[in-house]
């Protein structure tokens, strides 16, 4: 039976979460401000707010305590199931859905993202092609939805995969000329696509809630994902799902896993780091390499085809994008004066990668192995180790980028007790990334406000970045390291 203290301290936990959602959501209803971009004329229909006008210092103070007391709660609950504390997945599951239903209620918050989605979507619809055409070069000054788009995004085409556009398309057919309407049917999209990934979870461990706990009910990502209305909940979905298929004996759990994959993938290429793990989880078996494969190259393939020769055309640009709070940015700003910008970007690039795989051989030490029977297991533990390096190594790094390494982690926390080194790590990062990244527009800042962001991003958060990854490797590249793993008994993950 749960200690009486495990469960207070799971439910103090929790309400923390709530409060941390429903400070989100008085962000939200705020209406336009320094986190929260204007949307036009207000209707009936959602998303609702006000016109407070609440200044950025205001909604900064507001966001950084629902960060604070969301974490908080967020770790205490987490402990306490830890400790033996077992809440019903079901209400947790009902307790996420409540969560992802009042957020999407208000105006999406923290960037002008979804601003730019709904630009790249009303291009589509109307027969232009959102990779090769920016915003600011498409009836800007005529189209009410394109029109909306926020600095700095105005003259950038869309750098998102098939998928993510076809969805945005979608959006843009069901909203029609209101920025608002487009946007809170991306919310909506985006927001069931969470939800769902809970959803999954629970079926897959209907005893266990830590899964919920570390997706589901995570402030940190109902921040990112949920209140911010971004695209990497969507690429989360077939995501995880492709890894849960990998429990289906036969022939079919492989090829719909790399289908999947690869619909992932063509949401945002990052997680193709996901068909990687598929592909390691069934590396024994050569048919069912060959069908992940097949599965993937069809979806794919039929993905980019669709949308035509320009799909890939922003990937180099983006891929030269330092952001200020990444652990490479004082690198890159260092090296830009007297290298040259092409020179010192390549560095960097060259740079993330080699730090990306000495973080792979880290966490590999770190993190035990899954059974060898357990396909998707295996295809989780690989997913994070590769989904982790990827948000630590990166040079462009956002808040809403870790989503890439919490859904493994919720995959497999009921299999590994050492996850919470995972987790630990992963609040350590993320954390401080969302903070750094408050209010999260580049408008509308105070003069202190938009000074303190500044030092947070370019002065605090890559430091403190630096030094969760020389953590990682230290701990785990430490000698010793895995003759001491391999002498430690197993212990169980409850």
């Amino acid at each position: 039976m749960p200690s009486s203290r495990g469960g207070t301290q799971g439910r103090l936990g929790l309400a923390g979460v709530a409060l941390s959602v429903a400070l989100l959501v008085v962000v939200g209803a705020l209406g336009d401000s320094a986190a929260t971009p204007p949307l036009g004329p207000r209707g009936v229909l959602p998303p609702w707010s006000a016109r407070a006008g609440a200044s950025s210092a205001t909604v900064t103070a507001l966001l950084w305590l629902a960060l604070a007391v969301g974490t908080a709660g967020s770790v205490a609950a987490v402990v306490a199931v830890r400790a033996g504390w077992r809440p019903r997945v079901r209400a947790l599951l009902a307790g996420s859905c409540a969560a992802v239903g009042l957020l999407a209620l208000v105006p999406p918050m923290g960037s002008a993202d979804h601003l730019s989605y709904a630009a790249y979507g009303r291009i589509t619809v109307q027969g232009g092609d959102a990779y090769a055409v920016a915003p600011d070069a498409w009836r800007s000054d005529r189209d009410p939805v394109v029109s909306a788009v926020r600095p700095p995004w105005r003259s950038t085409p869309s750098v998102y995969g098939p998928v993510a556009t076809a969805a945005m398309a979608g959006a843009a057919v069901v909203g029609g000329d209101s920025v608002r309407h487009v946007v809170w049917a991306l919310s909506l999209l985006f927001g069931a696509a969470f939800a769902l990934v809970g959803a999954a979870l629970a079926r897959a461990f209907p005893d266990d809630p830590l899964p919920l706990l570390l997706w589901g009910l995570n402030p940190l990502l109902l921040w990112a994902l949920v209140a911010g209305a971004h695209v990497d909940a969507l690429a989360a979905l077939p995501a995880v799902a492709a890894v849960l298929l990998l429990r289906r004996p036969g022939r079919w759990g492989p090829l719909l896993a790399g289908a999947l994959a690869g619909a992932a993938l063509s949401v945002k290429l990052p997680f193709g780091v996901v068909l990687l793990a598929v592909l390691w989880a069934v590396r024994r078996e050569r048919p069912a390499v060959v069908r992940a494969l097949v599965g993937a190259a069809g979806v794919v393939a039929t993905a980019y085809a669709l949308a035509g020769p320009h799909a890939l055309s922003r990937t180099g640009p983006a891929a030269k994008m330092v952001s200020l709070a990444s652990p490479w940015g004082p690198v890159a700003h260092a090296l830009d004066g007297p290298l040259g910008f092409g020179t010192s970007r390549w560095l960097v690039r060259v740079g993330a990668v080699l730090l990306a795989l000495a973080l792979v051989a880290a966490l590999h030490r770190l993190l035990p192995e899954a059974a060898r029977s357990d396909r998707s297991a295996d295809a989780a533990r690989a997913w994070l180790l590769l989904g982790t390096a990827y948000v630590l190594a990166a040079p462009y790094a956002l808040p809403w980028y870790d989503a890439i390494a919490w859904a493994p982690l919720a995959l497999i926390a009921p299999s590994a007790a050492r996850s919470a080194r995972a987790a630990a790590l992963l609040v350590a990062h993320a954390a401080v990334l969302a903070a750094a990244y408050v209010p999260g527009r580049v408008e509308g800042l105070s003069a202190g406000v938009e000074h303190l962001t500044l030092v947070l991003r370019r002065d605090v958060a890559p430091w403190w970045a630096w030094a969760v990854v020389a953590a990682v490797l230290v701990a785990g590249l430490s000698p010793g390291r895995q003759r001491r793993r391999a002498a430690a008994p197993a212990r169980s993950p409850r």
